[in-house]
Parts: structure tokens; sequence; C-alpha cells
């Protein structure tokens, strides 16, 4: 049996060529790839930690920038606003975070994606949400879409004795964080139970974060 399998393969490859040592198929949305390929990135660009959402990915580079792309450029999971067109963005594209008066622009430790939302910690300890919020998956007390980076103010207010953020991560349409305390929230939709907790108004999405 091995003999003529390698034999018929031989004769594939006198009719056809070598088997190439990757594929690449057209897709409705764009296009299949099976093998790594480099992003197109200057070359002093260094990037520490990429995160895959849906339709969209970003990337940390070691000076606390984010690069998002995917698409469409004007979906709320990447970032750049509602008013970019609805074209795919194709290549990395730095998203740009709001700061206060006078201050630099944060600096960005961690990022996380869910299918159409993103999360993303700075150095010191914040946290920054945008995307889809449906679901309350961003953690701003409601359930509507953001279009560019907006603080979590939950976990800014210190006389709650959280911590600052130090850890988060996505599921599909929820969210979940971790804090310098120790301290675990999650929020968004408890599809199976992702929250990890009973509502106690019986509702099937948390719009804040809560630990209990």
């Amino acid at each position: 049996y091995r003999q003529r399998e390698s034999e018929l393969l031989q004769l594939l490859v006198d009719k056809y060529g070598p088997e190439p040592g990757y594929r690449e198929a057209v897709c409705p949305t764009g296009f299949e790839r099976d093998f790594p390929t480099l992003l197109p990135l200057p070359r002093a660009v260094k990037i520490v930690q990429v995160a895959c959402g849906n339709a969209h990915c970003l990337a940390v580079d070691d000076r606390g920038n984010v690069f998002a792309w995917g698409g469409p450029a004007n979906s709320p999971a990447l970032g750049f606003g509602s008013s970019e067109p609805p074209s795919v963005t194709t290549e990395p594209r730095p998203l740009a975070f709001p700061r206060r008066s006078g201050a630099r622009a944060p600096r960005i430790a961690r990022v996380a994606c869910g299918n159409s939302h993103s999360l993303a910690v700075t150095l010191g300890g914040a946290l920054f949400s945008w995307g889809m919020g449906k679901h309350g998956e961003l953690g701003h007390g409601h359930r509507f879409a953001v279009y560019t980076p907006h603080l979590v103010k939950f976990f800014a207010e210190e006389d709650r004795g959280n911590g600052v953020v130090t850890r988060v991560a996505c599921g599909a349409k929820h969210s979940a964080v971790v804090t310098s305390q120790g301290m675990a929230f999650t929020f968004g939709l408890s599809t199976s139970g992702a929250l990890g907790y009973t509502s106690l108004d019986g509702a099937a999405a948390a719009a804040a974060p809560s630990s209990d």
C-alpha cells in the first residue's frame, strides 16, 4: 500500500509540480492563509503582546503603544471612531487614547479582545474599554456602543478599595478583570453562567463590574 501511495504521489508531482509550502484561499470576507506572515510594522516597533477578536486584532509594543487592525475601520471594536470609512483596516494602525490636559498619552501594558469589544490596561493600572456594549461587556454601566477608548470609572474610584487593574480577559460578550488587591470582577453577558454569579434582579447581563 505504501509503495502504491508513493507512486501515486510521484505521479502528481510529475504532473503538477511539488506541493507548495503554504496554502492561501479566497473567502467571502477576505482570504485565508495557513502559514505565519510578518506584520507590516516599522522595524523600530517591538511587539510584546497581541490579542484577537472575531474580526479585529490588537498589538502592544514595548513603548506602550497600541496598534489595531481588522474591519471595518468604523467598527467600535477597533477604537478609531464612528467617522472612519466602512472599509477594512488591512494593516496595523496606531490607536489613540484620551489624555488629561498637559499629560502624556497613557502607556498600555495589556490588551484583550472579545468578539466585538476590547480592553486595555495602562502601566498605572487604569482600565479602558471600547466596542459593542450591548450586553454590558464594556463595564461603563450602560449597554451602548463606544467607538473610542474610554476610561472605566468603576476602577478609577479609589474609595471603592479595589486596587488598580493588573490583568484582563475577554470572552465573546463578557469581560473579566483582576486587581492588585487580588479581587476578580466580571461583567457582560452571562451565557451558561459565564459571569460566575447569579443576577439578583434576574437580568442576563451585567453592565457594571461585580465580584459577587
